[in-house]
């Protein structure tokens, strides 16, 4: 028997699968989109490589202080407002890498391992912040009711 939703648990969870991936993967991924610009030397790969740059404190800032927040249940309205921002924040900015690299992040012709290692990345971690935007969403909007 169900006893319902329990927050903590999602929390838990979102943390240890979605979150815990971001924080080891993310850092890997700027020396390789830099890397890659360097050796392929072409506009889009200068521009992934910025917008790789600009993404990693965006989004490690947030995760750090989301994880800070989030199990916080007196500022729960508070939390959610400033955590649903950064949220449109950091998609747009996925959103603006996937205009860059092709919406399946399938590497292009040419591409060598680094850009092809890059590309497989980029898109393990879109899946990953992709999920754990929805969940929270869902946690912050369950918390902001009670």
């Amino acid at each position: 028997m169900s006893r319902g939703f329990d927050p903590r648990v999602v929390v838990d969870q979102l943390v240890a699968h979605h979150h815990d991936y971001v924080w080891a993967r993310l850092p890997l991924v700027v020396p390789m989109a830099i890397t890659a610009a360097r050796r392929r030397g072409d506009r889009t790969s200068h521009e992934l490589a910025c917008l790789v740059v600009e993404l990693r404190p965006l989004l490690l800032d947030h995760l750090d202080r989301e994880e800070r927040l989030v199990v916080d249940h007196e500022t729960a309205a508070t939390t959610a407002l400033g955590m649903h921002s950064e949220h449109v924040a950091v998609t747009a900015m996925l959103d603006h890498i996937r205009d860059v690299t092709g919406p399946t992040f399938h590497p292009r012709n040419g591409a060598d391992p680094t850009e092809r290692a890059l590309y497989v990345e980029l898109a393990r971690l879109d899946h990953h912040v992709q999920a754990q935007i929805t969940l929270e969403e869902h946690v912050m909007a369950w918390r902001s009711r009670g």
